[in-house]
Formats: C-alpha cells, sequence, structure tokens
C-alpha cells in the first residue's frame, strides 16, 4: 500500500511580516542565506503537484505554512488551484489548509478562502496584553487588531478556521483567562502548543518548564470539562479521548512513528519535518527525486523510526501507548539527544493522572452518543454505575451526571 502523505509547503520560506519571539522557523536562515526574499514558483509549486498526485491518487493533502505563507499573494494561490485541479486524477480530494497570522487578510482573501474551502488556523496567543508579549511586527508593534479583523473576514465568509495558541513562559499562569477569551470571542476549535526553544546552549527565555506546562493543561481541563465539552474541541483533549476510545490519535506526534508528510522548502528541497529543515535531514529536491524514491531514502527511514528510540521510562510507563516517546523535537530539545526523554514527559504524566476519571466518563459517554443511546435515568447512588466500571454510582459518574443534561 503506498502511504498517505501530506506535503508541508513553505513558500515564503522563512520570510514573515511579524518577528515573533519564539519563531522557531527562523533558524532556516542558515539553510538559505544566498537571498533575502524567499519565494516559491508556480515552475516548482506545479513540478511537486504533478508528482504528489500521481502518486496518492485517492487523496493529497497541501499544508501551507511560513513564515508568512499569504506574503506570496492572493494571485499566487488562486494559481496554485488550477496547478491542482490541472494534475486531479478522476475522484481525488484534494484539501488545502493554511497556517497564519491572518494581518494581509482583507474581503478577497475571505471569499477566495471560502470558494475553495481551505481551512485556516489562525494564530492568536489570546486577549491582547497575552497576545502582544511575543508577536509584534519588527518594529516591536502590535498587530492585535489586524488579526482580529481577520476573524471577522473569515467569520463574515464562513470560512472554518482554529485558534493556535503558543504557550510561553509567560502565558502559561493564565489558562483559564485565555480560554475563557477564547470562548467569548467565538472560537471553539482550539489548539495550544508548548514552545521549547534553545538559544545557544540554554532553554530560552520564554520557555515554561514541564512542570509549570503541565499545571496549565489540568486547569485548562478543568474549564473544559466544566463548560467546553463536548462543543469546544482542544486538539490534545481531543487526542486523547481518540486514543482511550481504541483509535490512533490524529496528531503526528502520538503516532507510533514519524513521516506523514514532506516538508517542501520555497526551491523544492524536501525535509522529512519542519522542526528538522536542516543539511542533515535534506532529502533530495522535488524537481529531481520522486516521491516514491524520496519514502526509499535512508535518512527517511531513519528519522521515521527516530521516536521509537529507547528509553527506560518510557517502556516502564502506562502511557507509552498513547503518548509514544513524544515528539522527536521535544526529546532532541534542549540536550540535542535524539535518545533523551521527551522534556514535556512530567506534563503529560501530570495530566493524565489528573484527569483519567474525568476521560473514562468521557470515553463511555461518547460511545453511548455514537451507539444513539439515551441518558441513563433511575440510577441509585447505590448502583453500579452505568458506565460498567464497577463502582457504585456514587463513586464513580455522578459527580459528572451535569455533562449529560447538556
Amino acid at each position: 500500500m503506498k502511504k498517505n502523505l501530506s506535503y508541508l509547503l513553505k513558500p515564503a520560506s522563512f520570510d514573515c511580516n511579524l518577528f515573533c519571539d519564539y519563531c522557531f522557523y527562523r533558524k532556516t536562515v542558515e539553510s538559505y542565506p544566498e537571498t533575502s526574499v524567499h519565494r516559491m514558483t508556480p515552475d516548482t509549486y506545479s513540478t511537486l503537484v504533478r508528482k504528489a498526485q500521481e502518486y496518492n491518487a485517492q487523496s493529497v493533502g497541501y499544508i501551507w505554512q511560513g513564515g508568512e505563507p499569504t506574503l506570496m499573494g492572493l494571485e499566487f494561490f488562486e494559481e496554485t488551484i488550477e496547478i491542482q485541479e490541472r494534475y486531479r486524477k478522476p475522484g481525488q480530494t484534494i484539501s488545502n489548509v493554511i497556517q497564519t497570522n491572518g494581518i494581509l487578510f482583507d474581503d478577497k482573501w475571505g471569499q477566495f478562502l471560502a470558494r475553495h474551502h481551505f481551512l485556516v488556523g489562525l494564530s492568536i496567543d489570546g486577549p491582547q496584553e497575552r497576545h502582544d508579549i511575543h508577536r509584534f511586527t519588527r518594529a516591536r508593534k502590535s498587530a492585535y487588531e489586524k488579526v482580529m479583523r481577520a476573524c471577522d473576514i473569515l467569520n463574515e465568509h464562513d470560512v472554518e478556521y482554529n485558534i493556535l495558541t503558543v504557550v510561553s513562559k509567560e502565558t502559561v499562569e493564565y489558562p483559564v483567562e485565555i480560554y475563557n477569551f477564547f470562548l467569548d470571542s467565538g472560537f471553539h476549535y482550539l489548539q495550544f502548543i508548548h514552545c521549547l526553544e534553545v538559544i545557544g546552549n540554554t532553554i530560552a527565555p520564554f520557555v515554561a518548564d514541564a512542570e509549570t506546562y503541565g499545571r496549565f493543561l489540568c486547569r485548562l481541563f478543568d474549564e473544559w470539562f466544566k463548560n467546553g465539552y463536548p462543543h469546544v474541541s482542544i486538539r490534545l483533549f481531543d487526542n486523547l479521548l481518540q486514543y482511550i476510545t481504541g483509535h490512533v490519535p490524529e496528531c503526528c506526534m502520538f503516532k507510533e512513528s514519524c513521516g506523514e508528510y514532506f516538508v517542501v522548502e520555497y526551491n523544492g528541497d524536501i525535509f522529512p519535518c519542519d522542526f528538522f529543515v536542516t543539511q542533515e535531514w535534506l532529502l533530495g529536491n522535488i524537481h529531481d527525486t520522486s516521491i516514491e524514491d524520496l519514502l526509499e531514502k535512508p535518512k527517511y527511514r531513519e528519522f521515521v523510526h527516530l521516536r521509537q528510540r529507547y528509553h527506560e521510562d518510557c517502556e516502564q510507563c502506562r502511557w507509552l501507548g498513547f503518548c509514544q516517546r513524544g515528539c522527536v523535537k521535544n526529546r532532541y530539545l534542549p540536550e540535542m539527544n535524539y535518545d533523551a526523554q521527551n522534556y514535556l514527559c512530567k506534563a503529560y504524566k501530570m495530566l493524565f493522572e489528573y484527569t483519567g476519571d474525568r476521560y473514562n466518563f468521557l470515553a463511555w459517554d461518547i460511545m453511548r452518543r455514537h451507539r444513539g443511546e439515551p441518558v441513563p435515568q433511575g440510577v441509585g447512588r447505590n448502583d453500579p454505575c452505568f458506565c460498567g466500571s464497577g463502582k457504585k454510582y456514587k463513586k464513580c459518574c455522578e459527580p459528572y451526571r451535569f455533562i449529560l443534561k447538556k
């Protein structure tokens, strides 16, 4: 069977109209110092699409990132849609996702994104006083109002979008404030990302330690469980629910191995992960390499299995099946060692142990909804709990019944 690949495109490389403190991709300048402006040509994109849509005849996903991909301009993206259609196979499904700061969006962008069913990931770190701490222009001016205007444009044109939030040392103490701000703003699809970066040989000053981040996740879960489930999606929580209900988590960092997508740089260079766009992991260039050959590269095969490197603590952990030893980046950093333990191990364990009983309840509720079963009625406090745990109802799911009333 052919591998179901996605293509994470960096059409403007690391070029951006913001200058965020925690941007991990800006270090890519070391790989592409030959010019100050980086732009993918239609020829490079056409070559990729021809090969990608030939290889994945059923479905292909393009994920546009940066830097800032909208620097390419709307005409470039209109041409990319034409190229996709030119090489579309009979019955082939094509999807487009764009991760952006949104500050260049206008009405024409809104029309385009809606017409071609783009899913948008919009970067917002919370209310303005939180958002502006690390996200600003090169002149250190706020772009917050432009980002919120982007939300209005997406809403006006019924474009589907979610919110991506970077959690830093300065914002990690405010999970309740940030979460409720998002709810008050009408944002129901959320993703929270811990930023782990190293400057020189030292952890960057904006990085929250694992224990503090663990407390953030636990407090965030309390709020979501109280007033978010099931109408608010938080990606980490959703992935854990997928695992507990017997499904494979959607996020690449919680799968057995890496290698679900190729990163495509502005000039066609191919890498196995956007955290590792370095000469060490350069696989080739789309202009002179086929998708099949890229998948057979020894470097690619090595990267795919990096996360499976042995660590004694991981092998004994009850959560290994979900965590899968963690994202390779969070093992490699901060020690620059692929064999190290996941930097966020303590945070995840805190979350798993703190939420275990409630997750068992949520898993039962999801299966009940899936089967179309009504909410159980007339259960006595000393009766066996309806979730099948074997515990008395009062010692199991009774505290969570308020969710079933929704």
